[in-house]
C-alpha cells in the first residue's frame, strides 16, 4: 500500500501552495538571488514530501520546513561566501554595522554570514522567531524545547548577532 493516498497528495498540495511563499519569504534573506531562495525553499518541500507521512502529523510542519529551508540556504551560502569578493566579506565580518540599511544585498549577506556563524539552536530559533514571525510558544513546540530555552538561545543569538552586525542591530534592517 503507497503511503501517498490521494488524501495525503492533496493535503501536500496545499501545504505547498501556502506554505511556499512564506518559506520563499524567509530564505529570501539569507540569499543574494531569489533564484537560490527558490532553490532552497523548493528543496525543503521535496523533502517534506519524502518524509509526508511522518511530517504530514506534525502539529508544526511549516517551521520544520522553514527550518530545513534555512539550513539549505545558508550551507548554499557557504559555497557563495568563497566567492564573495572582499568588501562583501569584510562587510559581513565587522563588528560595528556601516552598511546602509538600504543597501538590502549586503545586510543580507552579512546577516546570513553571522547566522550561519551562531549554533545551530540558536539559528534555529532566530529565523523562526524573527524571520518566520513565529510565537515563542510555536518555536518551542517546533524545535521541541520549552520556551524558557527558546528565550535563552533567542537572547544568546541576539547578542552574538550584534556582535557580528553591529550594537544597534534589531532585525529591522531586513525587510519581510
Amino acid at each position: 500500500m503507497s503511503k501517498y493516498t490521494p488524501d495525503a497528495v492533496s493535503d501536500f498540495e496545499s501545504f505547498f501552495r501556502e506554505g511556499l511563499p512564506v518559506a520563499m519569504r524567509v530564505v529570501r534573506h539569507l540569499v543574494i538571488a531569489p533564484s537560490e531562495a527558490e532553490d532552497a525553499a523548493a528543496e525543503a518541500f521535496v523533502r517534506a514530501f519524502a518524509a509526508w507521512p511522518r511530517v504530514r502529523r506534525l502539529e508544526y510542519r511549516l517551521p520544520w520546513v522553514l527550518r530545513v529551508a534555512t539550513n539549505l540556504a545558508l550551507d548554499g551560502t557557504r559555497s557563495e561566501s568563497r566567492r564573495q569578493t572582499a568588501w562583501l566579506r569584510s562587510a559581513a565580518d565587522r563588528t560595528e554595522a556601516s552598511v546602509a540599511p538600504t543597501d538590502r544585498i549586503a545586510v543580507n549577506q552579512a546577516l546570513a554570514e553571522a547566522l550561519r556563524r551562531l549554533s545551530r539552536r540558536q539559528r534555529e530559533a532566530i529565523v523562526l522567531r524573527y524571520l518566520a514571525d513565529l510565537s515563542v510558544e510555536e518555536v518551542a513546540n517546533s524545535l521541541g524545547m520549552k520556551q524558557g530555552t527558546v528565550k535563552t538561545h533567542l537572547h544568546r543569538g541576539m547578542v552574538a548577532l550584534r556582535k557580528r552586525i553591529g550594537a544597534d542591530w534589531e532585525g529591522n534592517e531586513v525587510a519581510l
